[in-house]
């Protein structure tokens, strides 16, 4: 995994996408405008979706740096994989096709892998809201990452130990995602799913990344402005997606093992407590005229939606495996 350091690495950028071709367009001009040269673009499209290939065809033919290819399944992680595999680069980065890369984007990244010692496995990048309507006095700070935003400051520095790097922007050398498995396809958003809303392949991915023993790093430079739409600002989205979080949790303790019949027993138990206080609490804020009460309400409300989620995806795991054994 080491990179000589004399050395600038190639790096491959993966896009995947489906279905939103205005997007893919600025976020392929975008990485074209970098300052930084020694790259190639792949762009994964997925199932019946034709759009990028009329994209790159129509705006792009002439730029070499681009590669298309195509999976006739549906599903964020499985069109991840296929890019890495189809990918030249020591370095692999991804970025969200509804994001804009800075000018010096892919600059940040090569910088960092080729001179920090040791070499990190692994780079998360800033991610700077770019949005389309205002934000909501009702939505709390707290919360901004299941937006895609990240901003730690304007310094290099080690991933903060609760804190993993967003799907979004982040890069991380292909050696050590060939050794650990690449992205697991139980989760990961993908529309052709019962449940398509169970993400966390990003987080999986950078959890197996740390068991394996490797640095994780913040690089300000690699920085994007990442588009917010009116739906994800939203209550119903808001709760929505903190419901879906929370089952994801409980999806990625069954894709690590950790999900035990006692284990899920004890989450389940601790998670209906927990919202038994919660509504107590949600209560004692109601009747605060305190400055900002309106978001403290809405982050209680998205704790109870998330503790839900974890209780009913626990509760779901002990039932099927009783009905087995």
């Amino acid at each position: 995994m080491w990179l000589p350091m004399d050395k600038s690495p190639y790096i491959s950028v993966v896009i995947c996408t489906f279905k939103r071709p205005l997007f893919l367009k600025k976020c392929i001009q975008s990485l074209l405008d970098n300052t930084f040269k020694d790259y190639e673009i792949i762009i994964v499209g997925q199932g019946p979706d034709e759009t990028p290939r009329i994209v790159i065809n129509e705006y792009f033919k002439d730029s070499p740096q681009i590669r298309y290819v195509h999976t006739e399944s549906v599903g964020l992680s499985h069109a991840r994989n296929t890019g890495c595999n189809n990918a030249n680069g020591e370095i692999i980065a991804f970025i969200d096709d509804d994001a804009v890369a800075s000018p010096r984007w892919l600059e940040g990244y090569a910088e960092i892998f080729k001179n920090l010692t040791p070499v990190p496995a692994m780079v998360g990048g800033r991610i700077e809201p770019d949005w389309k309507v205002q934000r909501p006095k009702w939505y709390p700070e707290e919360r901004q990452f299941l937006l895609g935003i990240y901003n730690i400051g304007d310094t290099i520095q080690p991933f903060p130990e609760t804190d993993l790097p967003i799907g979004a922007n982040f890069a991380i050398l292909k050696s050590v995602l060939e050794e650990i498995g690449g992205f697991d396809t139980r989760v990961g958003f993908d529309n052709s799913r019962k449940n398509p809303m169970i993400a966390g392949e990003d987080s999986l991915l950078a959890l197996k990344v740390r068991d394996a023993g490797y640095s994780i790093y913040y690089q300000p430079k690699a920085s994007i402005l990442h588009h917010i739409s009116s739906e994800k600002i939203s209550r119903k989205y808001f709760l929505k997606r903190h419901f879906w979080e929370g089952v994801t949790h409980i999806v990625l303790e069954d894709c690590k093992g950790l999900a035990t019949p006692k284990r899920m027993w004890g989450v389940f138990m601790w998670h209906i407590n927990k919202i038994i206080r919660l509504g107590i609490e949600f209560v004692i804020v109601c009747f605060s005229y305190k400055k900002n009460s309106a978001a403290k309400r809405m982050l209680k409300l998205s704790e109870v939606a998330y503790s839900l989620g974890v209780s009913a995806k626990a509760l779901e795991l002990m039932l099927r495996r009783h009905k087995n054994s």
